[in-house]
């Protein structure tokens, strides 16, 4: 049986679906109780059925995403799966298709080497595998665009195809994306105890994709009952439920096609659909989120909607500023920050939004350190410019070529290649002065003095004296520039010599970087980095984050180590394949 909670945004759907769930799942505590809700959204769900329940605790009531779900039957069943792709694996794959059918592409072969293209990629691929379609479609749609105006678009769709068909052909092998999961899980739920009469609570998605459809299908097909929550105000509603007419370009359409496509769905699967449940009651006009707070509700009933209502009180809710710059945007969240603290708020029960990040950001925690107040940046920071990641892609680098100047003080001036300021600088003004390039001339002893002296001898003994101890202290100098060039060539030939080896396979190449991490200790060199950090009186954002990044990086290097080993072990390919 499938059954609707409808209601506007803070309605209290999510409340109700689990005030029933708790209840029926204390009367029947035989009875299995599956809530699924986004990934993101599972351990504050959790939290709040334990808070809610009298008892504290959720025994018969499991709180799952998708994946988590399909997991959990397949140990029940014993299922064999494939390896499961996730995003970087992908990411992995992708570029190696590209590398390998560059020469057959027509549109992007010049932008497979460009930083981010392998990424954009993924994420096509990823949106054609979430809706199903298939490499014949590809076909078509090339075929169409040929005859077209638009001769780029025929090219770009034959080499999207392409690609979608080779990926899909290395996927064939062992792996599976997890868009592939839910066909697998399908077919799995008809005879999984878990699954099969439990009560399922979707709740928390705006919609399905059509890679979930043989999912949701099977679920209303072997379920007792599947509660769905949908975001949608009780005029809409009204329509909806009574399967009135409803156009695209209304502000719900989105609920409205999740609902059509799940009746669909239920009908194919033979579920009775019960009577919708519409909230707020009627006797309640105010959401339950915004009961205290009229203006906020007011807003919720009339954003984006036709023929706009005032509304007539004082709005305390709701605030609007007019500021001249973003500085005094920020000095003016800060002062307000301050102010709820003041009156009772924590910290913790604020939060700041902006749709520019970039722009914001950076301000917004330089205010913040200055007036004491503890902000956390929620966003995604690069690491290309980390010193392990940089230590690394210069090795890749200084592999491809024949050590010129700029390559090799690419690995030098790295903060973890364990040259020092003055061993660089001295080698790097000698390099500069005598023009030394080539692998072959950095093997070989360097003869000539750092400076030029006098070739002529004084009858000066004076003279003569001083430029004899001029000689013994570049003969010196001399020595230690050398012994800095061995201590170089001792460090990096070992890893050089695996790297430029076209036979090895990837996963050698990985074991050899994995080699020279470990042989010259790069972890403990990247700890004391962080020791310094820690150490330096002045504790500002830029030194925290730096800590938090430096902490993290070498786990997350390990990873993306073992993830290559995992899908590229026994391949082949070039340098600039694998640093890309």
């Amino acid at each position: 049986m499938l059954q609707f909670i409808i209601g506007s945004s803070g309605a209290g759907k999510s409340s109700d679906v689990f005030g029933r769930v708790i209840s029926e799942a204390m009367e029947c505590p035989d009875k299995t109780y599956l809530v699924i809700v986004p990934e993101q959204f599972t351990l504050q769900t959790q939290k709040e059925l334990v808070l809610r329940h009298p008892n504290k605790g959720i025994m018969n009531i499991d709180v799952l995403s998708f994946l988590r779900l399909a997991f959990r039957v397949f140990e029940e069943r014993g299922t064999k799966q494939g390896m499961v792709l996730e995003d970087m694996g992908k990411s992995l794959i992708v570029k190696k298709v590209l590398m390998e059918h560059k020469s057959e592409l027509q549109y992007f072969a010049v932008n497979v080497n460009r930083q981010g293209f392998a990424e954009e990629m993924k994420s096509v691929l990823s949106e054609l595998l979430q809706y199903g379609i298939k490499e014949e479609e590809l076909e078509a749609m090339e075929q169409a665009a040929q005859m077209g105006t638009v001769p780029a678009l025929s090219r770009k769709m034959h080499d999207i195809a392409l690609v979608y068909r080779a990926f899909r052909e290395f996927l064939a092998k062992r792996f599976i994306t997890t868009e592939g999961i839910f066909d697998l899980l399908a077919d799995e739920v008809e005879n999984s105890e878990i699954v099969r009469d439990s009560v399922v609570v979707l709740d928390g998605f705006t919609g399905f994709t059509p890679s979930q459809y043989p999912l949701l299908r099977a679920l209303l097909k072997y379920a007792q009952k599947v509660y769905v929550t949908v975001t949608m105000d009780r005029e809409d509603a009204g329509k909806v439920i009574k399967q009135e007419g409803y156009n695209k370009h209304r502000l719900f359409y989105t609920g409205y096609k999740t609902m059509e496509t799940l009746r669909r769905l239920a009908g194919e699967a033979g579920c009775e659909v019960e009577e919708a449940c519409l909230l707020p009651e009627a006797s309640v006009c105010v959401p339950y989120r915004f009961q205290q707070a009229p203006a906020l509700a007011h807003l919720e009933k009339h954003l984006f909607r036709f023929r706009h209502t005032p509304f007539e009180e004082e709005p305390e809710a709701l605030t609007l500023w007019n500021c001249t710059s973003p500085k005094e945007e920020v000095l003016g969240t800060v002062c307000e920050i301050n102010r709820l603290v003041q009156n009772g708020l924590r910290y913790k029960d604020i939060a700041v939004v902006t749709g520019d990040v970039a722009g914001y950001g950076e301000l917004l925690m330089r205010y913040f350190d200055e007036a004491g107040i503890p902000g956390f940046e929620d966003c995604k920071r690069g690491i290309l410019g980390n010193p392990l990641v940089e230590l690394l892609r210069s090795l890749l680098e200084l592999s491809e070529g024949d050590f010129s100047y700029e390559k090799i003080f690419r690995w030098i001036k790295c903060p973890l290649s364990g040259i020092g300021d003055w061993d660089c600088d001295h080698i790097e003004n000698y390099v500069l002065a005598y023009g030394i390039r080539g692998r072959s001339m950095w093997k070989k002893t360097w003869t000539r003095l750092p400076q030029k002296m006098r070739k002529k001898p004084s009858d000066d003994p004076a003279q003569q004296e001083a430029m004899e101890r001029e000689l013994n202290y570049q003969k010196e100098k001399l020595e230690k520039i050398n012994a800095i060039r061995t201590r170089i060539m001792e460090t990096i030939e070992p890893v050089l010599n695996v790297l430029q080896d076209k036979e090895t396979t990837t996963g050698d190449r990985i074991r050899a970087l994995r080699g020279y991490l470990v042989e010259n200790k790069v972890e403990d060199c990247l700890d004391r980095m962080i020791q310094k950090l820690s150490e330096e009186e002045t504790k500002n954002r830029r030194n925290r984050m730096l800590i938090k990044e430096y902490e993290q990086i070498f786990r997350q290097v390990e990873d993306i180590f073992a993830r290559v080993e995992e899908l590229l072990a026994d391949d082949r390919l070039t340098v600039g394949q694998e640093n890309g």
